[in-house]
């Protein structure tokens, strides 16, 4: 007896793809990509729910057998209709806009102004020098169309494509919003991006030249810009675990604002800081007072390395004085200890995300570990540190703290004491991290710990699942 009529789900995204490319199929209720091979393509007009199997079979010239398993195929993935998964369907479709919600960030998004390099200001006129080190060339980068076009006018080398995908470029899910974004194809275990070659330089900087690198390649380890009161603000991520090593040394990079004119320039959307911050339970300020609370943040004292409590209370008066009534948001160790325990959670049920960052299985593997310690004994994120140079730890999370602030990272984080929360949990990982690498390797912490410690929890925090499992714990 013949099947029932076959059809695609009629939510389902099929991808333009290249001939000779495999077909692409976006589910956007669950956000995941299924791949069929080339010669699948002309099937996919034909599951309209007008022919049997048996009759696509002889229209395809197929074996039965063989539509039989790929029909399976689609079906295991819930990308045939069926009415019975509707309502399955719509609860994820539900999650994933409730998802969208939480990673709202305060700041406005809008196609930049004219910048010139008088518009330009650099967070602490920090310096930096890159030292070639390849550890920010484990991400999936996203590139445009013409970027795309530009790399593969290029007649790179066959061993330039990761044997593992096949080709130099993927389309996948981003790693925060979940939107479809094509990105440079990265080896795995561990990952590298496929244009990073054996002594740790990148191919297209020395083969083509560094304009022609993707626009996130040359903006790191710079934040995206923000504008605010007509100036176009640039601060550092803190996701280069070499920082430390030319913050006072390296280039200055207020020296280059043509440059970074050019690159804010080159955005077709601009973060902008909104006329109204959110506090909570619908408070807001104006922007000027937003403003002036931020520099009064900035001016109170700081040692986060060396006493985290000592730290962590002026933010908490801060706050106070700005909100009165409003929600503690810095944690205790009771309300730490919970958070740890809920993003280790979530750090296993996305250790395949957590894997494909440039943090890969062992640093991943890792970041649990010190999650489990801290869920187990939350106040030891408060306890004192054996550090090499207290001073110079303190003075490196105090520059932390204010590319962070001024640099409106925090205003990532929706309303503003989300974002209070996540600069007092990002300081108390990377203190408990580094604790516990010295207890492993000893006896001292030392700067380069600190600021790989600090590097892997500041791109953790990026990623949707781990960000979600945050914000929904507090």
């Amino acid at each position: 007896m013949e099947a029932e009529r076959p059809r695609l789900r009629p939510d389902l995204e099929v991808l333009p793809g290249r001939p000779g490319e495999e077909v692409i199929l976006y589910d956007p209720a669950r956000r995941t990509l299924f791949e069929l091979a080339p010669e699948a393509r002309p099937l996919l007009s034909l599951l309209d729910g007008s022919l049997t199997p048996q009759e696509l079979a002889r229209r395809l010239r197929w074996r039965l057998d063989d539509l039989w398993e790929l029909l399976d195929d689609l079906a295991d993935q819930m990308l045939l209709w069926d009415p019975d998964q509707e309502e399955l369907l719509e609860a994820w479709r539900r999650t994933g806009e409730d998802e969208d919600l939480l990673l709202q960030p305060i700041l406005d998004s809008r196609p930049p102004p004219p910048v010139t390099p008088e518009m330009v200001d650099v967070v602490d006129e920090a310096r930096h020098t890159c030292l070639g080190c390849g550890a920010c060339c484990h991400y999936a980068v996203p590139v445009s169309p013409e970027e795309r076009r530009r790399l593969e006018a290029f007649p790179w080398p066959e061993e330039v494509i990761p044997p593992e995908v096949g080709r130099l470029f993927l389309v996948r899910p981003g790693v925060q919003w979940g939107r479809l974004e094509e990105t440079i194809a990265t080896h795995s275990n561990p990952t590298r991006c496929a244009f990073l070659d054996p002594e740790n330089r990148c191919r297209v900087h020395r083969e083509v030249g560094p304009q022609a690198k993707p626009f996130p390649c040359r903006l790191f380890p710079l934040a995206y810009p923000v504008l605010a009161a007509g100036r176009v603000l640039f601060s550092l991520t803190f996701e280069c675990p070499n920082l430390h090593r030319t913050y006072d040394t390296g280039e200055l990079l207020s020296e280059r604002k043509g440059e970074l004119a050019a690159l804010a320039s080159e955005m077709e959307e601009i973060y902008a800081l909104p006329e109204r911050i959110p506090l909570h339970d619908g408070d807001e300020i104006d922007q000027a007072e937003y403003l002036s609370w931020e520099q009064a943040l900035l001016a109170l004292p700081w040692a986060p390395a060396s006493d985290p409590g000592g730290t962590l209370e002026p933010l908490r008066r801060a706050w106070r004085r700005m909100s009165p009534a409003g929600p503690d948001p810095l944690p205790g160790p009771e309300e730490l200890g919970r958070l740890a325990e809920r993003l280790g959670r979530a750090a296993r049920e996305h250790r395949e995300v957590l894997a494909e960052s440039p943090e890969g299985e062992e640093g991943s593997a890792w970041a649990v570990r010190v999650l489990e310690e801290l869920a187990g004994r939350p106040e030891g994120a408060w306890a004192a540190l054996p550090w090499a140079d207290a001073p110079a730890a303190d003075r490196f999370l105090e520059r932390f703290l204010r590319h962070f602030v001024e640099g409106k990272q925090m205003l990532l984080y929706r309303p503003l004491p989300k974002g209070l929360q996540a600069l007092a949990l990002l300081l108390l990982l990377s203190r408990s991290d580094a604790g516990r690498m010295a207890r492993e390797s000893g006896p001292e912490i030392g700067l380069a710990a600190l600021n790989r410690a600090l590097a892997r929890w500041v791109r953790l925090l990026d990623l949707r699942p781990f960000r979600v499992a945050f914000l929904r714990e507090t």
